[in-house]
């Protein structure tokens, strides 16, 4: 049996197109490999940026958890919140609004009596304050620390501690920052070029 013979020209169309199929494969190889490195490297930095934030978050979360801490502690509020006197409790409260504000600088700063009236000032109001979750947790005895609270569409970093009078819980103390301003703190120590910095974002529910 004879096989057919193949004219020069279709032997070198034939070696030419091999060679193109070859080189397009290498093109691909090489390519994926590049891509597979970069994002390795982009990954690596992406999750070294992200710890970096969990710790920056901690940090202010446990200075929130202080301030909590100390005025959930504090006799002058035990006294006045285990009376149940509101007259009694106003200029408590207020010295409480007035050194948080000054120290810890929150959004808002919630206060809630043995009888869950509740007193609030800043982004939340105290009529919406006695439903949450969140306050609820803190009259049951329940600590808050470093934990987020979503309120209107917006996330908050908040902390809390219960007020406790002989065992009994009289009251509750939550204050919270908006978490966008703990980015935005976070952003400026990222890099000293605004162009460099960067950029976080809170997606829930695909929004």
């Amino acid at each position: 049996m004879q096989w057919p013979r193949i004219s020069i020209k279709w032997k070198i169309f034939h070696w030419c197109f091999s060679l193109a199929i070859g080189i397009l494969a290498f093109n691909y190889w090489y390519t994926s490999k590049l891509v597979q490195r970069s994002a390795g490297h982009a990954g690596s930095d992406l999750q070294g940026m992200f710890t970096r934030y969990q710790s920056y978050e901690r940090a202010i979360a446990h200075g929130m958890s202080a301030a909590t801490d100390v005025w959930g502690e504090s006799p002058q509020l035990r006294a006045v919140f285990s009376a149940g006197n509101d007259d009694t409790a106003k200029p408590v409260v207020h010295d409480v609004e007035q050194s948080l504000a000054q120290t810890i600088h929150p959004d808002f700063v919630i206060l809630v009596d043995r009888h869950g009236d509740a007193t609030a000032t800043g982004a939340i109001e105290a009529t919406a304050a006695r439903s949450m979750r969140a306050v609820t947790d803190l009259r049951q005895g329940m600590s808050i620390d470093d934990a987020l609270l979503e309120y209107r569409g917006r996330a908050y970093l908040v902390a809390g501690e219960p007020v406790l009078r002989d065992g009994e819980v009289v009251g509750a103390l939550l204050i919270g920052m908006h978490l966008e301003r703990v980015f935005a703190d976070f952003k400026q120590q990222t890099d000293d070029d605004p162009k460099r910095q960067a950029e976080l974002a809170l997606v829930h529910n695909s929004r």
